[in-house]
């Protein structure tokens, strides 16, 4: 039981993370989420990997995180400084492409770990999963 809880909830603070910068609706992946979980009637082999999946991704998103930090602190202290316009303009959107690119990344690692955890489903499992999309 307290797996379930602690992948329901790392799913969703990833779930928040990427979806505020890349166009996901997070309620709707979340409710879904709630509703299939229990029906999959996961095994204890298929929650261990389930947590180690989301384990990783958790991982790799919170360090992508803080890349994105740096650099939005690196902006912030680029419009604080004494700089001509063009150049600061110029160094903010250097900044900001990495940063949309960290984003795009950030995505993918979401991607990879719903892929990763459909992958370990039986047939019927993902089944159900998919019954709800």
């Amino acid at each position: 039981m307290a797996a379930k809880r602690v992948f329901a909830y790392a799913l969703l603070l990833l779930l928040v993370q990427t979806a505020v910068f890349a166009d996901v609706e997070v309620m709707p992946c979340w409710d879904k989420f709630e509703r299939v979980y229990p029906k999959l009637k996961l095994s204890k082999k298929q929650r261990i990997k389930a947590q180690a999946i989301h384990i990783d991704g958790l991982t790799q998103s919170e360090a992508i995180q803080a890349e994105i930090e740096a650099k939005q602190w690196q902006i912030d202290r680029l419009k604080l400084a004494d700089l001509e316009p063009e150049t600061q303009a110029a160094q903010i959107d250097i900044i900001q492409s990495e940063i949309d690119r960290l984003h795009e990344k950030n995505y993918e690692v979401y991607q990879k770990s719903i892929s990763d955890f459909e992958s370990i489903l039986r047939k019927k499992q993902l089944e159900r999963y998919q019954e709800t999309d």
